[in-house]
């Protein structure tokens, strides 16, 4: 990809530990990434919507994961869903979901029916969890790189071992 071609926004996976796929939140350039089942186009519901179905499904699940929605799609974001798209296909697809169940109608948003099951942490969750792994990963450097003969001032757990006066 040269500089003259955009980037994509597309979904992308990272390898974790022992070649585990693993979820990040955000790249180091602020780009924002989503798990997407390679099997969506098979899905009965979102086939039987159409050919642009998978696209604009996708599009919903990315514009969740932005807003950290927990699989609520604000309707405000149907011109983000639909662009490129002729709208009356695009209304179509989404009556179609609605009929079959796939999302569920709200006033002021559409909703995944099956966003939680598995898969997705819900907001509350993966701020918790960011939570967890900064502490880790402060006490993890601490363990590294200070000790009773070398404390770091700044350092919460220098100070809390009362290396710090």
């Amino acid at each position: 990809m040269g500089p003259d071609k955009p980037r994509m926004a597309v979904p992308s996976m990272r390898r974790g530990k022992k070649g585990m796929r693993r979820m990040s939140k955000k790249n180091k350039d602020g780009r924002i990434f989503q798990k997407i089942d390679p099997w969506i186009a098979d899905d009965e519901d979102i086939a039987a919507a159409g050919p642009l179905a998978d696209c604009v499904h996708t599009r919903a699940l990315l514009c969740i994961r932005r807003n950290l929605s927990d699989g609520k799609i604000p309707k405000r974001c149907f011109g983000e869903i639909s662009y490129g798209f002729n709208v009356a296909t695009v209304q179509k697809i989404l009556k179609s979901f609605l009929s079959s169940g796939l999302w569920i109608e709200h006033d002021s948003y559409w909703e995944i029916r099956n966003w939680a099951v598995k898969y997705n942490m819900s907001e509350h969750d993966m701020k918790e969890r960011s939570e967890e792994l900064s502490k880790s990963g402060s006490l993890g450097m601490h363990n590294r790189w200070h000790s009773q003969a070398h404390p770091n001032p700044d350092c919460q757990h220098c100070i809390k071992k009362k290396w710090v006066k």
